[in-house]
């Protein structure tokens, strides 16, 4: 199985070296990873042309929102299954092979959802939630494994409606 990373990033410079180290780090290298930089006003722009030949990026000048990030992501990438890591998020190291697994022997599910770990800023420094449960399950769009075609169809029949976050594109 081929697997793309998407990214979307809009003035998420505080995180996504971080966020990008997690994607290289991975058991299971990504095939692709792309991002899409929706209008960053930071330094995101500079910290993705730093990133050279290991990621693929494009630049929408103006925010544009998660909506049209996504889908712009998604239309960029090459690989029929894509998996979502927003850039203040980090992977686990074997989610991408754990991804790549379920998806295989469940290969008519559209989203896998993974697990997630919140993190927050201190004043003056980054702090990973103290909690016993580390890892969370989450539906959230920046942790989830798509398949191209179906997210893509799923978007086009949300198109101009209020629905920005993908699980509720799936029950419109």
């Amino acid at each position: 199985m081929k697997l793309s990373v998407a990214m979307i990033v809009h003035n998420g410079a505080a995180y996504l070296k971080e966020a990008l180290a997690s994607i290289y780090a991975q058991s299971r290298k990504a095939d692709e990873i792309v991002v899409w930089d929706d209008g960053s006003t930071d330094a995101a722009p500079e910290i993705l042309s730093g990133e050279g030949s290991r990621i693929r990026w494009m630049r929408e000048e103006t925010n544009q929102g998660a909506f049209l990030a996504r889908r712009a992501v998604v239309e960029a990438v090459t690989h029929s299954r894509v998996a979502f890591l927003d850039s203040d998020d980090r992977f686990h190291r074997d989610a991408l092979s754990s991804y790549e697994m379920i998806a295989g022997h469940h290969k008519e599910v559209d989203l896998l959802f993974g697990q997630m770990r919140n993190f927050f800023d201190l004043p003056g420094k980054k702090t990973e939630e103290k909690s016993p449960l580390l890892w969370q399950k989450g539906k959230t769009p920046g942790n989830l494994l798509v398949k191209r075609e179906a997210f893509l169809a799923a978007s086009r029949r949300v198109q101009g409606t209020p629905r920005a976050e993908v699980v509720s594109w799936y029950q419109a």
